[in-house]
């Protein structure tokens, strides 16, 4: 956080944080090349992410997390000869698209999903 920050920090050192949830009816603002779902409504998640005394904002649905984990996966695989490093990647599971989730399950799932940051 912002007031835990020390100048002797330099850009090497940040922190990501998932601070809340909400059910949107339309799609946030995020890049055109993000992979993710695009059904609306849907719940996103605020990341904060802070760097250098800055905070940085952003909303993302738990199928932009799943695009990330594939690709880090991916890379990897690709980086080390010994891919057993991959699989302790674990992110939350997924659900049945028709599913209606209940705040239980997305307040467990914001839970997994801020663990997984870590």
């Amino acid at each position: 956080p912002m007031e835990h920050w020390s100048p002797r920090y330099d850009g090497d050192f940040f922190t990501v944080k998932i601070t809340v949830k909400e059910k949107l009816t339309s799609r946030p603002q995020v890049p055109g090349s993000l992979r993710g779902n695009t059904n609306h409504p849907a719940t996103y998640y605020c990341i904060e992410v802070y760097c250098k005394n800055k905070k940085h904002s952003c909303f993302r649905r738990y199928s932009h997390f799943k695009s990330l984990h594939q690709q880090l996966v991916k890379l990897q695989e690709k980086n080390t000869a010994n891919t057993s490093d991959a699989a302790d990647l674990s992110l939350p599971p997924a659900t049945c698209p028709w599913q209606i989730h209940s705040e239980d399950f997305l307040q467990m799932r914001l839970e997994e999903l801020r663990d997984y940051l870590r």
